[in-house]
């Protein structure tokens, strides 16, 4: 290596300082490095940023020797090393006397560095008269990391920049040795850049100093470390993050063991640190020692291509267990990192300062793995940070208040008071320096990413926003930081408002910060108004409990619309909502309550009783629901107000509300309206209390537990102990008016029967049974018939101890209705006075009511006269009434369910009678003849023939084909359908559903009845076909208006679809296959390649073909019969025009050819050429067949050379040998059910004349079903 022997120099003038304190010669290497080495320590650094000048051969020993100081030559690795006394180098590098501390090194700024740049380049210049030079500079201290920016000449920025890019610079970097300065052999002679010099800060006022020199730190962290040590030191940088991913340490030892490293390298203890963050964004790369002079986007641009590309995730976001842990212990060794240094590393200048501006520009990056984890990392050093400073806020305050008390004493102790004066003044230095470490997080991190475009990055933030609201409200609960949860209450992502909303809560409910949030509150009360509709329905119920708890603590906010707003809510449909909706009207009854003069007084009953708490609320529940504008859904009002009002479960204050009677000429306790809204009120809490169900209508999310469970039964035996005893007085009461009744007559379907045993209350059960009887005989309403018969039934259970007392009192009320059925029929057929014809009827009514809930089957005599009258109501001179046919038509259709469940049941034997299936048979064939011809087309259907309709389709299902497995006996109960009268039922409902359309004028009320008639019977119809009573072939006439009716039916449709694929996937193929025949062929005539109509089918198919699934394997069969049937409907063309138009149908059967397996393609592709003078057609007729059969062995055939599939690219099994071939063949698949065996078979027996070697197709091949002969 070539040396050169010249005096140490620095710029082109000598300076006094350095003339005074080191001289001697030096040997400057050709690649500008070198150590200067004294006696007790090595001071190493890079000079490759610097600017090397020449200097002269010969100097006045005046001005740069000293004799004492001598310098030592020596050449290790390339590097020159110099020893010096300590003293005389000391007191010369850092102007400081011997013995004297180095001045400290600050916080890292650009200012400082342009300082020291501009200290060195006022130095005199010296001649250039040999190719010596000289260097004196500083290590890059870790309290003083450079940047780009510093790296300027004269205070300018293109010199330094340009002398970065060095092209020897990589060149050295690759050497095999401890670089101490790299010099920049491309800058100008004359001047010099001090990157990693950092000089202090001297007083504005210092005029005594003359000239400047750089301050080189003397850190032992420093000494131990270099800046440039990358290859040459067997240093290593801990990886953190993978340590807690491991997690063979706990997270605070792994803390304990970093802060060690800290203490003795501040270097590498901030890129163990930082390290942290970027491994933990999933980074593969890391700062190195040499990467910390760089700039901190410089950095992460470096970083940021150092990612799996194959993997997007990163580890805070990936699924698993490990991951998981892994995001926990992230954020647990950042809030231990906070706690544990909050007085020692955390405030020392160093560490914040440099990690903070790494964090700021990891948030901010393009890349999303960076953004994320540093901003996740920020916010919970932020969270930690305010839980540390509300600490010391109270610890201040203790500090405090002990001074003061100190200082108040006669006689203080000063050294106690010194100590008390010294702990208040480091902690709240403590405390400003983690305020300020705070202030600069929030800018440059949450001050931007609050509004981020990652989703999970402001759900964070919001998030943690809410953290330090709670935890420090005296600080963070200001307008200041309120802005940021009403701004972001507009988010277009629900989750980032729900998560805002959860914020905002506690915030409301807590009354000492209505002053806090008074301005807040006023200014986005009308958005939290309008999110009460939010689409998200979780938003809605958050909004909702803000405006409750504002409305608490601040009564004049909202206007009255808006709370009309709140009353409405209580009718909405889902019922969290309307719950916390009722919360608001129990909070405005409590205050309205507040202020009453009447409730101050007191009141009392007759009885001397006095008014309790409960009554007064259902009075106020009262007049809400009987004054209240709105709404009068009360089972609405009830399911929302039972879980947090008691009164409504307050039985005996409503019985005695009730049963209060008023002195004469004395008003009423309650009105008429006021009864009838009581009575409902309280059966239907009752029904909630003893079921535990919302009403109809009513969407809820809350999940049935056991405990809600035992709630249900204690509340069942709580109302049955009481009204067992009231309910009699209350139903003898209102026993004249029929509304009132009809609904206290329900009550006992909720009773726990057994308590009228174990409470011994036989006498109440009988007087309730003699009422429920008297009331039967009164009225002729059929739902309050109904609820009586109802409640006859809830109260005879088997097993229990009056069961036979109930049956007693049944036995004599059916015998009733019948006789007087029986009786009065006669003089009707004769056409008897009115008196007869209503006796009739309404022995009919109660006749259809009974046979509800109680077998009515037992003698013959009664289905005789009911067919009797059916006879005489269908006869088309006939003048009965039509709702007397339908409640008579009623009582047949449940004469026929109460016989074939007494048969299927048939107790005590081993197998029903014959005889008595033979009867009942010819019974159901009597009744479906006369029932038939009344299902004409052409005509809307009367309210009579829909019910005729929907009489016959429930008979069919009840008689489906047995299974072939079934018992002989099962095949006497089947019942089929003629063709005729199966095919006169789908016209029958094409007509109603599809083709009778609705006039323009019809109003929305009347067009919304008549869809809802037609869906039912639209699902009436799929139940048959797909319990197979009707031919599936007759479901392509709905199938086929399955993208016609996307409005209205297609859901019924594609439900219908399903049960058949569960019930038959060959069946529900043929079906689909069926129902694209017929829209071909409606007007096959008129049909051309690529036209409209074709083109509407095609699309159709391909919706159908989704309905299959994408697994091949299990619609293999169905798919079969599918091309079957479609090639077999192309076979069947009369001539060749006809077939010249059939050919057409190969475009739409091409969209069901990738739901064939591969073998399957290559076998109906051999079977393809049988179809007759297919090949004698024009070339352009026959497009379509080529194009099929080009879909079908696209995939590749048997005949296929497995080398070719390769070379087109295409997968290929791989080849079995023969020997192995019998053990991995799978068993043939059987069809979905048995009665598609024989369909198979016959399928399977057709092609085996095609087959020359059976046995060579593997079991199982659909080209079995697929036969062209």
């Amino acid at each position: 290596m070539d040396t050169s022997e010249g005096s140490l120099s620095l710029g082109s003038r000598p300076s006094q300082a350095f003339s005074e304190g080191f001289s001697g010669r030096v040997s400057v290497l050709e690649e500008g490095n070198v150590t200067v080495q004294s006696i007790d320590q090595s001071w190493t650094g890079s000079l490759s940023q610097h600017q090397l000048p020449s200097a002269p051969s010969s100097l006045p020993n005046s001005s740069w020797t000293n004799e004492p100081s001598s310098v030592a030559v020596e050449h290790r690795n390339g590097s020159a090393t110099y020893a010096s006394e300590q003293s005389e180098a000391d007191e010369a590098l850092t102007g400081t006397p011997t013995g004297t501390p180095a001045t400290p090194v600050g916080r890292p700024k650009r200012a400082a560095a342009t300082v020291a740049t501009e200290r060195m380049t006022l130095r005199p210049k010296t001649p250039k008269t040999a190719p010596t030079a000289a260097l004196i500079a500083a290590p890059t201290s870790p309290e003083s990391p450079p940047t780009p920016d510093d790296n300027t000449s004269d205070g300018g920025g293109d010199a330094g920049r340009d002398s970065l890019q060095s092209p020897v610079r990589k060149r050295r970097r690759n050497r095999k040795s401890d670089p101490t300065f790299s010099v920049n052999e491309t800058a100008q002679p004359e001047n010099v850049t001090l990157s990693a010099v950092k000089a202090p800060r001297e007083p504005r006022n210092n005029k005594a100093a003359t000239f400047r020199t750089p301050v080189i730190s003397r850190k032992k962290a420093i000494r131990k470390t270099p800046v440039s040590s990358v290859a040459g030191d067997n240093v290593q940088i801990r990886n953190l993050s993978a340590a807690l991913r491991q997690g063979e340490e706990p997270v605070d030892k792994i803390l304990d063991g970093w802060a060690e490293v800290y203490k003795n390298d501040r270097l590498r203890g901030y890129l163990e640190m930082a390290n942290f963050f970027i491994h933990a964004s999933g980074c593969q790369g890391k700062i190195t020692f040499a990467m910390s002079n760089l700039d901190h986007a410089e950095v992460i641009k470096q970083l940021t291509g150092k990612f799996d590309e194959e993997n997007n995730d990163y580890p805070i976001i990936k699924p698993g267990p490990e991951f998981r842990k892994f995001r926990s212990d992230f954020c647990k060794f950042l809030d231990l990192f906070v706690k544990n240094t909050k007085d020692s590393i955390l405030v020392d200048d160093y560490l914040m300062e440099n990690l903070t501006g790494l964090l700021s520009e990891l948030s901010d990056s393009a890349f999303r793995a960076f953004r994320h984890t540093a901003t996740l990392g920020a916010l919970k050093m932020m969270t930690s940070l305010v839980e540390v400073q509300a600490q010391l806020k109270e610890t201040i305050a203790s500090d405090e208040r002990q001074l003061e008390l100190e200082k108040k004493r006669n006689r203080a102790n000063k050294p106690r008071l010194q100590t008390l004066q010294d702990t208040f003044d480091q902690h709240t230095r403590n405390a400003e320096s983690i305020k300020s470490i705070f202030d600069k997080l929030f800018k440059s991190v949450f001050g931007q990413r609050y509004r981020d475009s990652l989703l999970a990055v402001r759900e964070l933030c919001m998030e943690e926003l809410g953290e330090w609201m709670i935890t420090y409200p005296s600080r963070f609960v200001d307008d200041s930081y309120l802005k940021y949860l009403g701004w972001t209450l507009n988010d277009k992502e629900a989750t980032v408002r729900r998560k805002v909303l959860n914020v905002i809560l506690p915030l409301v409910e807590k009354e000492d910060l209505t002053q806090q949030m008074q301005l807040f509150s006023s200014k986005f009360k009308d958005r939290f108004v309008e999110m009460t509709a939010d689409a998200d329905p979780e938003c809605c119920v958050k909004a909702v409990k803000i405006v409750c708890a504002l409305d608490k603590t601040q009564t004049e906010l909202f206007a009255e619309s808006d709370l009309d707003r709140m009353f409405e809510l209580i009718y909405v449909s889902d019922r969290n909502m309307a719950v916390a909706a009722s919360d608001f009207l129990l909070t405005r009854m409590a205050a309205i309550s507040a202020t009453d003069p009447d409730r101050k007084k007191g009141r009392r009953f007759r009885s001397g009783k006095e008014w309790s708490e409960d009554v007064w609320n259902i009075f106020e529940i009262l007049k809400f629901s009987t004054e209240s504008p709105t709404h009068s859904h009360t089972a609405y009002l009830v399911d929302s107000l039972i879980d947090s009002c008691s009164a409504l479960k307050a039985w005996d204050a409503m019985t005695d509300l009730l049963l209060e009677e008023t002195e004469e000429g004395q008003p009423s306790l309650l009105d008429d309206k006021f009864e009838r809204t009581l009575i409902e009120i309280m059966c239907f809490a009752l029904k909630h209390a003893a079921v535990g169900e919302s009403p109809t209508g009513r969407i809820s999310s809350k999940k049935t537990k056991a405990k809600d469970l035992k709630q249900v039964q204690d509340d069942r035996a709580r109302l049955t102990t009481h009204f067992i005893t009231t309910l009699p007085p209350v139903l003898t009461k209102f026993k004249q008016d029929v509304n009132k009744t009809g609904l206290l007559i329900s009550v006992p379907q909720y009773f726990d029967v057994d308590i009228y045993t174990t409470n011994h209350k036989e006498e109440e059960l009988d007087q309730l049974l003699d009422i429920i009887g008297e009331l039967f005989a009164k009225y002729e309403d059929a739902v309050f018939l109904r609820n009586c018969a109802k409640s006859l039934e809830s109260l005879e259970q088997e097993g229990t101890g009056i069961v036979n007392r109930v049956a007693m009192h049944k036995s004599g009320l059916i015998e009733a209705v019948t006789t007087r059925f029986h009786e009065s029929l006669p003089v009707w057929m004769a056409g008897g006075s009115e008196a007869a014809v209503y006796e009739f009827e309404s022995s009919v009514t109660r006749l259809v009511a009974l046979f509800n809930f109680f077998d009515l089957t037992a003698t013959a005599e009664l289905w005789d006269d009911l067919m009797t009258v059916m006879r005489r109501g269908f006869d088309p001179e006939s003048t009965m009434k039509r709702p007397l046919l339908r409640k008579i038509l009623s009582c047949c259709n449940l004469f026929v369910m109460w016989r074939i469940q007494a048969l299927r049941k048939h107790e005590g034997v081993a197998h029903p009678d014959a005889d008595d299936c033979a009867i009942h048979m010819a019974r159901l064939r009597e009744l479906v003849g006369l029932l038939m011809p009344v299902l004409t087309v052409g005509q809307t259907a009367s309210d009579t023939v829909f019910a005729v309709y929907h009489v016959l389709l429930d008979l069919l299902v009840l008689h489906p084909a047995p299974l072939s497995t079934a018992a002989e006996w099962e095949f006497d109960l089947k019942f089929e359908l003629p063709s005729v009268d199966q095919q006169a039922i789908a016209e029958f409902v094409e007509f109603q559903v599809f083709t009778n359309v609705l006039p323009e004028t019809t109003s929305p009320e009347a067009r919304l009845t008549h869809v809802h008639r037609r869906r039912q019977v639209l699902t009436q119809f799929c139940r048959a076909f797909t319990c197979d009573v009707i031919s599936s072939r007759f479901a392509e006439l709905v199938l086929r208006h399955y993208l016609t009716t996307t409005g209205d039916y297609s859901d019924v449709i594609k439900e219908a679809v399903r049960k058949m694929m569960e019930v038959s996937k060959v069946h529900c193929a043929e079906a689909v296959a069926a129902a694209l025949i017929a829209l071909f062929t409606k007007n096959i005539r008129s049909h051309k390649r690529n036209s409209q109509e074709i083109l509407e089918i095609r699309e159709m198919a391909k919706k159908l073909a989704l309905l299959f699934g994408t697994d091949n394997e299990k619609s293999r069969w169905a798919m079969g019969a599918l091309h079957k049937y479609c090639v077999e409907f192309i076979r069947e063309a009369t001539d060749d025009r006809d077939l010249a138009k059939r050919v057409l149908f190969f475009d739409v059967l091409s969209e069901f050819t990738s739901k064939l397996r591969r073998e399957d393609k290559a076998r109906l592709v051999g079977r393809l050429n049988s179809l007759p003078n297919l090949l004698a057609l024009n070339g352009d007729v026959v497009t379509p067949f080529f194009q099929y059969r080009n879909s079908l062995t696209s995939s590749g055939t048997d005949t296929d050379d497995p080398a070719d599939k390769h070379r087109r690219g295409r997968r290929v099994n791989p080849v079995i040998p023969k020997h192995r071939a019998a053990a991995l063949r799978l068993p043939t698949p059987t069809p979905d059910k048995d009665d598609v065996a024989s369909v198979v078979a016959s399928m399977a027996s057709s092609v085996a004349g095609d087959a020359p070697d059976a046995e060579a197709d593997e079991p199982g091949d659909i080209a079995a079903d697929v036969s062209m002969e």
